[in-house]
């Protein structure tokens, strides 16, 4: 894999600064970086590519797709009937090149694609590097066409119509693999949180939630290494917020909750979340709570109805506008009540109050 992209710099660019840089890069002449991974540092931020990693076969065909245009430039000769003619046939190789990519690539790595998570990462950021060079190519092969007296229309110089199905593409792969993640994980949560005081269901499900945990590891190992920040914050996320909507949907569906159940309960959701926080940390600072927020408050509200008291419950409820009814629906509320506790006034009473 080829490391590319420098852009971590979050600060504002003002035109002026556009413009120095924009100067800066004439002067200097980016062809001779271009092919270097970490050409992008001598751009404006604006065209900028996020730090990532790519597959080196890509960052060679993004390459050869630069020097066919410089090619295409270079052929160009107005002095010569139809001089033009060799120099659009060059230009055209060069978009059959990404037409091409977008129609054979996926076919061919489909399995990897869809099982793999570090190729589906590395597909994800292939499709949008080579939107990003795309982008930029037309600047690039000009600085280069000008020095060689070459010429060639800026209307050819345009590959517009690649960035919709390059972007769809690399968000098609990458929601196809978060979804195969999104069912695995379904499968292997399906019968936990059952009959916890047997021992040897407790065990199982500690050893099921254990599994989700390190397969959650395995994949955040993997994408930190590829992925730039923020599309690791979301695709994590997406798969975390599927787990803790999953469990929270099977606390709730227990019809009856005993105490015991409910203390091993509390205790083992509780350190699965905050195993869960420290897969969503990016530069010291957790961000789930942000990424994952309606599934993240939802469990933790949950968490709190199981390892508490109904007049606890009843007090977070606070007639409808405390931060119980906030994150948790009335219906599911008042489901962990008659599971957790007796049929007594009491309860009759607290359930009355929550709709």
């Amino acid at each position: 894999m080829v490391e590319v992209g420098s852009n971590e710099d979050d600060l504002e660019e003002n035109y002026m600064e556009f413009m120095s840089t924009k100067d800066n890069l004439r002067r200097a002449g980016h062809a001779k970086h271009i092919k270097n991974s970490d050409a992008d540092q001598y751009l404006p931020k604006m065209y900028k590519f996020q730090k990532c990693k790519i597959s080196s076969s890509v960052f060679k065909l993004v390459n050869h797709i630069y020097e066919t245009l410089v090619a295409a430039g270079e052929a160009f000769n107005p002095e010569v009937p139809d001089g033009g003619m060799q120099s659009a046939t060059i230009f055209e190789t060069a978009r059959n090149i990404v037409t091409m990519f977008v129609k054979i690539a996926p076919i061919h790595h489909k399995t990897a694609i869809s099982t793999v998570p570090q190729i589906a990462a590395v597909f994800y950021n292939n499709c949008y590097y080579i939107c990003h060079r795309l982008m930029t190519a037309g600047f690039d092969a000009e600085l280069l066409m000008t020095k060689n007296q070459g010429k060639i229309p800026r209307s050819r110089l345009n590959f517009v119509e690649f960035f919709g199905p390059l972007r769809k593409l690399a968000a098609g792969v990458l929601e196809q693999h978060l979804a195969n993640c999104r069912r695995q994980i379904s499968t292997i949560l399906s019968d936990v949180f059952v009959g916890l005081r047997e021992e040897a269901r407790h065990k199982k499900t500690a050893k099921t939630l254990l599994s989700v945990k390190m397969q959650l590891e395995q994949i955040a190992t993997v994408w930190r290494e590829v992925l730039t920040d923020s599309v690791y914050a979301d695709s994590m996320g997406n798969i975390i917020s599927h787990v803790l909507v999953t469990l929270a949907s099977i606390v709730v569906s227990k019809e009856d909750i005993t105490s015991h159940d409910a203390e091993l309960t509390a205790t083992l959701l509780q350190q699965f979340l905050t195993d869960m926080e420290s897969l969503m940390k990016i530069q010291g600072y957790t961000l789930i709570h942000r990424v994952c927020e309606k599934s993240y408050y939802k469990m933790k509200e949950i968490i709190f109805c199981v390892n508490g008291s109904i007049q606890s419950i009843s007090d977070r409820w606070c007639e409808g506008k405390g931060p119980l009814a906030q994150w948790v629906s009335a219906d599911h509320v008042r489901r962990l009540i008659r599971a957790l506790f007796q049929n007594t006034d009491r309860r009759a009473a607290v359930l009355s109050l929550i709709h």
